[in-house]
């Protein structure tokens, strides 16, 4: 992995992202918005996991990716799919 690519900054969630390591901010939210439910559920599903794996890794763009996925089920007033999905991921189901 190379160095982390500045970007314009955008706010995820809490946070403000300003430099990612592969996967481009803006470009992760306008796809995320795209998406139909069930891609969103699927992409939830996929960015809970990966961030859960990376937490060795505090500068992980998973991270960010996965709070992406929960700001948008919000923004839609579905945060049930999030948790939907988080539930799954754990076992919880």
């Amino acid at each position: 992995m190379g160095m982390p690519t500045q970007c314009k900054p955008i706010t995820i969630g809490c946070a403000t992202i300003t430099q990612y390591n592969e996967h481009n901010p803006h470009d992760f939210v306008i796809t995320l918005q795209k998406y139909d439910e069930v891609k969103l559920y699927d992409m939830c599903k996929d960015m809970i996991w990966l961030s859960a794996f990376a937490a060795n890794n505090p500068g992980s763009d998973f991270h960010w990716m996965c709070d992406a996925c929960y700001a948008e089920c919000t923004r839609r007033g579905k945060s049930d799919l999030y948790q939907k999905a988080h539930k799954y991921i754990s076992g919880s189901v």
